[in-house]
């Protein structure tokens, strides 16, 4: 028998079997471990604060494994139960009951039945799996056990595809694909239908339906994004004709607005090859709205550095850059600058991060589909609608 040295003190364990061989799951307070225990090896570490672009996690409190790749567990700080899988690389996580609070840990949690996001609990502390499927959940600060809805990991794993993996064939004859292309803001700390794709994809959904070609939206995002390995990334991945539409969410960077000319005209003409779309859209980040970075900005000296290397000047390059190129584009500064201006609204932009907050995202996701809804490039529609 050997030891094994966590990080962190061990809070639960969830036991399964894969192939014959027994695989334990270890929850931490901020990390799971997956554990080959026939050959006592280390399968996969996860920090759950490490899960970017998902609604931010609090701490876990128990787990319950339905296999070697999904689980269940308690998130007792933001009084949540959320589903896991190891499927990725980049592992996946989102609520599937109670409602998110932001510092739900100071404000504490509630009690009502109903779906899945709807639901309240307070101070989730144990799980389990029922033989039948179910989830049941120790419900500590309302003395109650609780029964989930029966969950369909099947289901819950196509779902996690669907949103951060496109299909690797191309679009359907019936199909309207559009791949929303950026960084970490076209979907970060915020749950799958609190982002900008996610929002994307439910409207657009709602407007096609009865097309002659439905729309669907897929989320395709590369931390760090720059311009030229974005145009790259077009060309070379997503100029196959894998989609009907590319809708980028261009970022800064050190090219010159001559150079994004020529990549924008570039891009587009060989898309047009392929019969695939180009949108290009731009909106200020959060050091460009005074009123909405202060904080931030105080309390993290670092962003000095992009304030400077993303000036004004250079901002305003990039949208003259963008309406002389002849390519579809879509400035949302103004729409942005004329909210942050005004009076009685909700943060755009986190307090303590850079990123979008879930109006910001509405806002900014808002956008694309009106300019989306006024071009129709899915074609016609019903003349009911």
């Amino acid at each position: 028998m050997n030891t094994i040295l966590t990080p962190e003190p061990v809070v639960s364990l969830a036991s399964v079997i894969n192939g014959g061989n027994r695989e334990v799951v270890i929850a931490l307070r901020n990390y799971l471990l997956l554990i080959d225990a026939r050959n006592e090896a280390l399968i996969r570490q996860r920090g759950i604060h490490e899960v970017e672009s998902q609604e931010v996690s609090g701490e876990l409190a128990a787990v319950a494994a339905f296999d070697d790749r999904s689980l269940v567990f308690v998130d007792t700080l933001a009084q949540i139960v959320r589903f896991h899988t190891f499927l990725r690389t980049d592992d996946y996580t989102r609520p599937i009951a109670g409602t998110p609070l932001q510092r739900s840990y100071s404000r504490g949690g509630g009690y009502e039945d109903g779906p899945g996001d709807r639901a309240k609990f307070a101070d989730p502390t144990g799980i389990v799996i029922l033989p039948d499927g179910a989830v049941a959940v120790s419900d500590t600060g309302n003395h109650r056990i609780r029964r989930l809805s029966k969950f369909n990991v099947e289901t819950a794993v196509k779902e996690e595809a669907a949103q951060t993996e496109f299909p690797p064939t191309p679009p359907k004859q019936d199909e309207f694909r559009i791949l929303l292309l950026g960084d970490s803001y076209v979907w970060t700390n915020v749950a799958w239908h609190e982002s900008v794709g996610g929002i994307l994809a439910d409207r657009l959904s709602a407007l096609t339906r009865g097309c002659k070609k439905h729309a669907t939206l897929y989320v395709v995002r590369r931390l760090g994004l720059l311009p030229a390995p974005g145009f790259e990334y077009i060309d070379e991945v997503l100029g196959t004709g894998i989609a009907s539409m590319i809708v980028y969410d261009l970022p800064e960077g050190d090219q010159s607005g001559g150079q994004l000319t020529a990549m924008l005209r570039k891009s587009r003409d060989e898309l047009r090859e392929t019969g695939q779309r180009l949108l290009v859209f731009t909106f200020p980040e959060s050091w460009d709205i005074a009123s909405e970075s202060e904080y931030y900005r105080a309390s993290h000296p670092e962003l000095d550095i992009l304030s400077r290397a993303y000036a004004l000047p250079k901002r305003h390059e990039l949208n003259s850059a963008l309406a002389s190129s002849g390519v579809d584009t879509l400035n949302l500064w103004p729409k942005f600058l004329t909210i942050a201006a005004g009076a009685n609204h909700p943060n755009l932009f986190e307090a303590g991060d850079i990123h979008l907050t879930p109006y910001g995202n509405a806002t900014l996701a808002d956008g694309i589909f009106k300019h989306l809804a006024a071009e129709a490039p899915w074609g016609s529609c019903p003349a009911t609608r």
